[in-house]
């Protein structure tokens, strides 16, 4: 039980660490990109949540380094030797497909399916996680 105790919280911190390094990230491109940000308090639509608010409108490249540049880390995280850092890495990878504004309706489902799918590809192959 204490095994399983630690590992929850191992997970809550390393979950939290990767939520600031993503908005941190997020922050920083937009900054040196020339575009003004800040860090806010915002909702993603199910939990508060940390985000960036961009002043200006960046287009091209630039919105694309802004909105994606973050998702490096996930490939970081995946390819580290840690189980906990790995499935943070897997299951976060998924939400990149909701980084845009614009209607979330049909690839909200589409994340989440990812996800669920993701967690089953885990347990099945490595069931000792």
């Amino acid at each position: 039980m204490p095994n399983l105790i630690a590992l929850i919280v191992e997970s809550a911190i390393l979950g939290l660490a990767y939520l600031v390094l993503h908005e941190a990230l997020h922050y920083a491109a937009a900054r040196i990109l020339g575009f003004g940000a800040e860090l806010a308090w915002g909702s993603d639509s199910f939990l508060p949540s940390p985000s960036v608010i961009i002043h200006g409108s960046p287009t091209g490249w630039r919105r694309l380094a802004i909105l994606y540049l973050p998702y490096i880390i996930n490939a970081v995280f995946i390819l580290s030797g840690m189980h906990v850092v790995r499935l943070i890495g897997l299951l976060t990878l998924p939400n990149m497909l909701l980084e845009e504004d614009n209607d979330r309706s049909l690839r909200l489902p589409f994340a989440v399916g990812l996800q669920a799918l993701i967690i089953g590809c885990v347990v099945v192959l490595n069931p000792c996680m």
